[in-house]
């Protein structure tokens, strides 16, 4: 039982207290009438009771905030019918009033905003409401737009107050009147519903975000509360000549912070067989993208070999297309022209990977990547695909998109991105590239996939017509929130954590509780933690739903929830208390509920919301291994392991190796019985799931820890540890059996180091056949990621290149720049030696078929 005050309590406050209670209109409960309340509590059937004294009114009001839907009186109890009618004409009164305009001008189904009613007038008016009505929501008007709307709010949940102020008007007694609305009781109970058969597994992910370049960063910069949000570097624009903090100055920016990525312009063109030329002129976001999807397939553990015969889609939100303000590039005195077609974002990554499935760029705004997940989620479940890789790319690289978001005043002054918290302003924006590889949980279960979690549902909408375009519907949010639930089957009361769009403004923030609160429909209070990502990185915007998804995914897999930054004194707008939800201000551990003994798996919500009204809402449950899932158990027999790696050259071998190394640590394991589990799923992940190069290395080992020691001692000079070769050397030095069962009989007699020198020579290796037959499946485990070269790939605008080469001397007469034939031959040899264009490539240069940036970007 929850207790007020007892006048002969233990626990006693001082006459200031009691004085500040009564101005209230609370008192202490005398002793007498609290047993009473405590037996009548024994007799009844309610496990949970709590206990109010205090005036009638008062307690009316607290009830009101507590259960979330106003418990007035119902009709039977009144003496009189509430007038649909008469509530509208008195409401009219009411703005004609505050806007002072003739209240014969109000049309009762017209829309606020044709009166003018902008986030200034709607503040006044919600305080004129109250002032009759008592605490009211800040974003009222925004979700009951018209004055029917805003009559029948009234009239559900505050008809005792208004009882009150139309008392003494005879017309509301006329209990036969038509438009006279019964008030429901407040329903409490969860829906019950069954777990959809057709879940959605995420079977892999990777992405790149302001101080983060792969997911493992990412999770530390969460995990330890950076603010990884800086000023806009050198690299994309020099924001002097453009900055001005009046904020009223058409075409300048009063901003100079962002969240930004490192490399934006790095692509490894000669891995994706593109010439250095070639991939220049492509937008930045397209071989982001494409180096992102490489990643997430590698962390997936499946080649497009593998997948040669599986439909896999392609869905990817981008937003601005900017590459292409710059124009006409000047090289060799030659303009180039850049590319900026979005749907070539998806199309590259399914022409490069062979993919047949749906290839799809959407733009819905802020909304894009998470309504990506969406789609791909639900062409699995209706076959469309049998995979689908879905996320997004957003880049800063023009002063273009800072100047719109200034002119319209959207960029937080400060610099920080304030999610729920006290002076927020508006957002600051971010950068980011992130995908994550669906299939569905069935077939991840049989394929033996690492599975990350499941999207159990999802939903999409739109807020139509609201006050402006970039203002937010409420009702909209919470109705796409309650469709994911409802699709998902499982009660709102069991998600603990809310990934939410926060924005960070005093408004848009409050809007988005305020639906958030009516999807979940709940009297239970501050059961779920909320954050949001944009306190970290930014929004980044078309990139801001996958990047969302991707904390979220990483708090599952670490069984924390990360600390949402600035929001040390939270936004007065928003009644936390009484709501939901509880923001995460710090790192917190992420524990499950439990249902009697049985564990319920943690589940989240992701919320991306438009700004012109596309909103997406994600269910995302923990996926909880099978109980009956294959280990090695005492007493199985298990062969040595072949450890296999590759990449272009014997530099990057290296370095992948090393890159190996340091994540071998993670894959320690104090059980024995384990530890030839967790080696069979290494071993079978690099065989099967990387793409095989030209320069090969291979390991036979036992153990981890043999693994771990082998690879220190190749890499400082000792290669009599590994096998060794390059295919491009050394094919045709041995011959593998043609049939599987060759190989299969080389694996019986333990013949590890001849299968492993085949494969290091060239000789195509069926590995999987090594596996279809055992005993024990292997499982796919997350990877280290290929590390790509990074080299710079951008063309030189107009304006740089009258800079570099149009100089002047004494007399004021331009000099020319232009390279002698001997200084573009020079070049030319030295990019071929480095790998940069072929010899073939070069002699067309050369002859005059081809100019060539001898920049080298």
């Amino acid at each position: 039982m929850a207790w007020p005050l007892w006048q002969a309590g233990g626990m006693q406050v001082d006459e200031g207290g009691l004085a500040a209670l009564e101005r209230q209109g609370l008192a202490a409960m005398p002793t007498e009438l609290g047993l009473d309340c405590f037996y009548r509590a024994l007799n009844s059937s309610q496990s949970q009771l709590a206990v109010l004294y205090s005036q009638q009114t008062v307690a009316q009001d607290i009830i009101n905030k507590v259960v979330g839907i106003a418990q007035e009186t119902t009709l039977q109890k009144l003496p009189f019918v509430l007038n649909k009618a008469v509530v509208e004409q008195y409401l009219k009164q009411v703005f004609s009033d505050a806007l002072l305009i003739p209240a014969q001008t109000i049309k009762l189904d017209a829309g606020f905003e044709k009166f003018g009613i902008d986030s200034v007038m709607v503040l006044k008016l919600t305080g004129e409401l109250e002032k009759r009505f008592g605490s009211l929501s800040k974003t009222l008007l925004f979700e009951y737009q018209t004055i029917v709307q805003l009559s029948e709010y009234f009239i559900k949940y505050h008809a005792h107050q208004l009882a009150q102020v139309l008392g003494g008007n005879t017309n509301i007694t006329a209990s036969d009147n038509t438009d006279a609305i019964d008030l429901p009781k407040a329903q409490f109970e969860s829906r019950a519903a069954e777990k959809l058969d057709d879940v959605v597994a995420v079977i892999g992910l990777a992405g790149k975000y302001p101080g983060a370049n792969n997911t493992i960063e990412f999770w530390s910069n969460l995990e330890n509360g950076v603010d990884s949000v800086g000023d806009i570097p050198a690299s994309r624009w020099d924001n002097s000549p453009f900055y001005d903090s009046s904020r009223s100055e058409i075409g300048k920016i009063y901003s100079n912070a962002g969240g930004f990525i490192e490399g934006v312009y790095n692509f490894d063109s000669l891995f994706f067989k593109m010439s250095p030329r070639e991939a220049e002129v492509l937008d930045p976001q397209e071989r982001l993208f494409l180096q992102t999807a490489y990643h997430t397939l590698e962390d997936a553990g499946y080649t497009s070999q593998i997948l040669a015969d599986s439909t896999v889609g392609v869905y990817v939100g981008v937003m601005y297309e900017e590459y292409i303000l710059y124009g006409r590039a000047n090289t060799l005195g030659q303009s180039v022209a850049t590319t900026g077609n979005p749907a070539s974002i998806a199309n590259r990554v399914s022409h490069y990977f062979n993919f047949n499935g749906p290839s799809i760029a959407l733009d819905t705004m802020c909304s894009s990547s998470l309504t990506t997940v969406h789609m791909a989620a639900k062409a699995i479940r209706n076959g469309e695909c049998e995979l689908a890789l879905a996320g997004g790319v957003n880049i800063s690289i023009h002063p273009n998109k800072y100047i719109l978001l200034s002119q319209s005043q959207f960029i937080a002054r400060d610099g920080k991105c304030k999610s729920f918290a006290a002076g927020g302003e508006g957002y600051v924006p971010g950068e980011g590239v992130g995908a994550v590889l669906l299939k569905s949980l069935k077939q991840a279960q049989i394929d033996g996939d690492n599975i990350y979690a499941t999207i159990l549902g999802s939903a999409i909408n739109h807020g139509g017509k609201t006050h402006g375009y970039t203002v937010p519907n409420p009702k909209a949010q919470a109705q796409v929130i309650s469709d994911a639930i409802k699709e998902a089957g499982i009660d709102a009361c069991t998600i603990t954590y809310l990934e939410a769009h926060g924005t960070g403004t005093s408004l848009g923030d409050p809007i988005e509780i305020r639906g958030l609160c009516e999807a979940f429909g709940t009297p239970d209070k501050q059961f779920c933690a909320i954050g949001s990502v944009k306190s970290n990185i930014g929004h980044c915007e078309s990139a801001a739903g996958i990047a969302a998804l991707t904390k979220v995914l990483l708090q599952l897999k670490h069984k924390k929830i990360a600390p949402s930054l600035h929001s040390e004194q939270l936004n007065p707008n928003i009644d936390f208390i009484n709501s939901p939800f509880k923001v995460a201000q710090r790192l917190l551990p992420w524990t499950p509920l439990y249902e009697g003994r049985q564990v319920i798996p943690r589940r989240a919500g992701v919320s991306s919301f438009g700004a012109g009204g596309a909103n997406a809402h994600l269910i995302v449950e923990e996926y909880s291994k099978p109980a009956n899932e294959s280990v090695i158990h005492k007493g199985t027999p298990e062969h040595s392991h072949m450890i296999v790696l590759s990449a272009v050259d014997k530099p990057k071998l290296s370095e992948l190796l090393g890159l190996f190394l340091q994540q071998l640590s993670s894959f320690a394991v104090s059980d024995e019985l384990q530890v030839q589990n967790v080696l069979r799923n290494i071993a079978y992940t690099l065989q099967v799931g990387r793409v095989a190069m030209v320069e090969r290395i291979g390991f036979i080992v036992d153990t981890v820890q043999q693994l771990r020691a082998d690879i220190k001692r190749y890499l400082t000079g000792d290669e009599h540890v590994a096998i060794t070769g390059n295919t491009e050397h050394e094919l045709g030095g041995s011959t593998m059996p043609s049939s599987d069962s060759g190989l299969l009989a080389m694996l019986q007699e333990q013949a590890y180091d001849q299968i492993v020198m085949h494969w290091c020579q060239g000789v195509e290796t069926n590995w999987q056949v090594l596996y279809d037959n055992g005993e024990i499946a292997a499982k796919r485990v997350s990877l280290q990621l290929y590390p790509f070269e990074n080299e710079q790939h951008c063309i030189k605008t107009v304006a740089d290149c009258d800079k570099n080469n149009n100089k002047k001397d004494s007399n004021n007469k331009i000099i020319s720049n232009a390279l002698s034939f001997e200084d573009v031959l020079d070049q030319l040899l030295e990019d071929v030696s480095a790998g940069k264009i072929t010899a073939n490539t070069a002699s067309k240069m050369m002859n005059g078929n081809q100019r060539h940036d001898i920049s080298g970007n």
